[in-house]
């Protein structure tokens, strides 16, 4: 809600200043808005009852908070809007990090797009480990945790892909990023899909457990 409301008010102060649909475009806003819906409907309804029910439906919870709700969120372009939304006093701090060399460097696109794909990469594996999977599953609190990190890290992925013409990625550039990406996440898949019994053991549900981790694998 927080997120919703912060990003409303930031186009509202644009379009205000500069007309409907100037700096951040109306299919922007509608792609955010898509963002928040899916999240919405990950964790809640048909999709959260069917998580709860098997590991593919778990899967396909997290796949669709970090293939879809991430990218609509990334073609946002949430920066500019969420700085708008922040008090003045929080704004200019902003700036100022924003300012830095070391933040500059950060920003370039190259340099986003090699953290983001390490970033993404690194919450996909680490969040499958029997251990934290396990936590986040007895514990609402770190299932919560779990799925931002899916979010934020799938929204720090697409940034350069979708995001603002000035932090975008040139296309050659961007497909390489998203293959590089898909092979860890690939290899975590035929893991979970050619394991010869269930990884999560504590977790096994229905008739067939190892063909349940078997269509998670695959649908990764």
């Amino acid at each position: 809600a927080l997120l919703a409301a912060g990003y409303g008010r930031g186009v509202h102060e644009l379009w205000a200043r500069r007309g409907a649909g100037e700096v951040v475009p109306v299919w922007r806003v509608a792609a955010f808005g898509g963002g928040v819906v899916v999240m919405l409907a990950a964790d809640s309804g048909p999709l959260a009852t069917l998580a709860r029910g098997s590991f593919a439906g778990h899967m396909t919870q997290h796949m669709t908070l970090m293939l879809v709700a991430g990218p609509l969120l990334a073609a946002g372009a949430a920066g500019l809007p969420l700085s708008l939304a922040c008090p003045a006093s929080l704004r200019r701090r902003l700036a100022r990090v924003r300012s830095a060399p070391a933040t500059r460097r950060l920003r370039r696109p190259a340099t986003t797009a090699l953290l983001a794909g390490a970033v993404q990469t690194l919450v996909l594996w680490v969040w499958h480990l029997p251990a934290p999977y396990v936590a986040a599953l007895d514990r609402p609190v770190v299932h919560v945790v779990e799925h931002v990190c899916f979010v934020a890290g799938s929204w720090l992925l697409w940034a350069p892909v979708l995001g603002a013409a000035r932090h975008r990625l040139p296309p050659p550039v961007a497909v390489l990023l998203l293959a590089g990406t898909m092979l860890p996440a690939s290899a975590l898949g035929a893991a979970l899909t050619f394991a010869p019994q269930p990884i999560y053991p504590l977790l096994a549900l229905g008739p067939d457990p190892v063909a349940d981790q078997q269509l998670a694998g695959l649908l990764m």
